[in-house]
């Protein structure tokens, strides 16, 4: 389903932050009900 340009970009922003990674877990979450991913993120987070 990735393609390597997508694993690159995201290991990128991975590398590039936490808010970066939410945004990098929404794009992955795709149909996957992306509002539990984000209040999963934001709690690790915090």
């Amino acid at each position: 389903m990735l393609t390597e340009n997508v694993r690159v970009e995201i290991e990128e922003r991975m590398r590039s932050g936490e808010k970066a990674r939410k945004a990098v877990m929404q794009v992955l979450a795709g149909s996957k009900k992306p509002q539990e991913r984000d209040a999963r993120s934001s709690r690790m987070a915090r």
